[in-house]
């Protein structure tokens, strides 16, 4: 990573020094003063709260990389759809839209396509009434959406998708019959077919182009401003902009409601050894390291590589940990059993390749999504990046059949553009929500409770409870209520944990 100070804007506020989760920065007499580059995580955080614009953060491929910047292309002065955010719900709405034969601009902050935001593990699952994933021979096929992209290097169907707890207790992680697995891939390279599928159908993709606010024309919002100064008109603005979803919540929409925790995340990522199951598992409970330390819960993702991460939980966005954040993860590498037990000795004698990071909110899901001239889709109205990355698609794909109808009909009204929300069905909303709750629990219940809950989870299924459909959790939950009918007498707590409520 690498970090760009405009000392001119700076005004040594000190907000990106206090924010920092890796205690980098510092503030000198007149401007912010960068001590380690190379541990950088790229979470963003100092650049989201500069309220001056004098911090970028640009993503590398390596440590102490200089980070790749995609030459400018060629622009108009306006579009008939920009979108903010080249994420796959954005690119989404970018390749339809353009498919369509309307004209797109696609504006990512990030210096080029070779790196995403975040690599989450890259999970393509199969989720109940979304879009099934398909690889046949060498292409990745979404049928409902008709879009294929080349297969890609690292994709491969998932092994195991699991939630571990502590005492060695954990859920069951395999895929029973009837319940489609999926596939796992680099959400680098994943994100990178969308950047130059949208590109093939005639979408222009501007990277290292940073929107700040909105044209707007009276209440309608009619294109986007960049921290240069520049603008660019729209028909429609497309705010793809992610799970802090800033844009979003500048354009005035309920973009954190409810908000149950904050999280800053860091990852390593390492070299796949042959033989590795490829999946993703979370780690709750076990994991308070030092009595100081933040609620936590940790996490393994299997692609092309390996992802090893640790997610610090808050009720304030300001990282409030006594140590950079790397200390935990370091720790826990190196001492959690659940490491060894899910990846033998895959990370012997390696030093990590990257280090990347982020920052998450977990919060109730927004359906008020669409105002004049505008959408907002993606993890924005989602609540901890829960959407995945194949429903994030899906939206911003059926999100750009919406705008060409309303562009087609000259109304782009907020009541025309509605329908983008009929994506946000009851659910989704249950899926997302619930799978958030159970990743946000540690900052909500004591080690103890933690322990009632795995001592009847680890009898469960997690890829069913996720993804099965009504029938197989509804068998799988009359099993755990007969098995466990005396463990809920004793702690009525556990029906609320279990369902996501707590």
């Amino acid at each position: 990573m690498k970090l760009r100070i405009d000392h001119g804007r700076c005004d040594a506020c000190g907000m990106c020094a206090r924010i920092c989760p890796q205690m980098i920065l510092s503030t000198g007499e007149d401007s912010v003063i960068v001590d380690d580059e190379p541990r950088c995580m790229g979470c963003f955080g100092c650049e989201d709260e500069c309220h001056t614009h004098a911090i970028r953060v640009l993503r590398a491929e390596g440590f102490a990389e200089e980070p790749h910047i995609e030459p400018e292309p060629a622009l108009a002065a306006s579009y008939d759809v920009v979108v903010i955010g080249a994420g796959p719900a954005g690119l989404g709405a970018a390749i339809e839209c353009a498919r369509q034969g309307l004209s797109v601009c696609v504006c990512e902050r990030l210096p080029s396509r070779r790196i995403s935001h975040h690599t989450d593990g890259g999970i393509l699952l199969n989720m109940p009434g979304q879009p099934a994933v398909e690889v046949v021979e060498d292409e990745l096929r979404i049928p409902a959406l008709d879009l294929s992209l080349p297969a890609f290097a690292g994709l491969a169907q998932v092994d195991r998708l699991g939630v571990m707890g502590p005492q060695g207790m954990a859920t069951g992680d395999e895929f029973p019959a009837g319940v489609k697995p999926g596939w796992v891939a680099g959400k680098d390279r994943f994100v990178r077919a969308l950047v130059e599928e949208a590109e093939r159908v005639g979408a222009t993709v501007w990277f290292n182009a940073k929107v700040v606010d909105y044209v707007r024309e009276g209440d309608a919002f009619a294109g986007v401003e960049l921290d240069d100064g520049r603008t660019l008109g729209a028909r429609v603005v497309v705010a793809a902009d992610g799970i802090q979803g800033k844009m979003s919540k500048k354009a005035g929409l309920p973009t954190l409601k409810e908000t149950l925790a904050h999280a800053t995340i860091l990852a390593y990522d390492y070299e796949l050894p042959p033989g590795v199951p490829k999946g993703l598992f979370y780690m709750e409970g076990g994991l308070q390291q030092e009595p100081d330390m933040p609620p936590a819960m940790a996490g393994i993702g299997v692609a092309d590589n390996i992802h090893v991460l640790i997610v610090l939980l808050s009720k304030k966005k300001h990282y409030k940990a006594p140590r950079p954040i790397d200390h935990y993860l370091k720790h826990f590498i190196a001492n959690d059993p659940r490491v060894r037990e899910i990846l033998g000795d895959a990370l012997e004698g390696q030093r990590p390749q990257m280090i990347n990071g982020c920052r998450a909110v977990f919060h109730a899901t927004n359906r008020d999504i669409v105002r004049d001239g505008l959408v907002s889709i993606g993890d924005a109205f989602v609540g901890g990046g829960e959407l995945g990355n194949v429903p994030a698609l899906t939206h911003g794909v059926l999100t750009g059949r919406v705008i060409h109808d309303a562009v087609a009909g000259d109304d782009v009204s907020a009541a025309a553009l509605q329908p983008a929300a009929e994506f946000i069905t009851d659910d989704l909303v249950k899926v997302t929500e619930m799978n958030g709750r159970i990743k946000a629990m540690p900052m909500h219940v004591s080690e103890e409770d933690m322990v009632h809950y795995f001592q009847v989870m680890k009898d469960a299924n997690y890829p069913t409870l996720l993804f099965g459909s009504p029938v197989q959790q509804g068998w799988m939950f009359s099993k755990l209520m007969a098995r466990h009918a005396w463990d809920f007498v004793k702690h009525p707590k556990l029906l609320k944990m279990m369902t996501g409520k707590v």
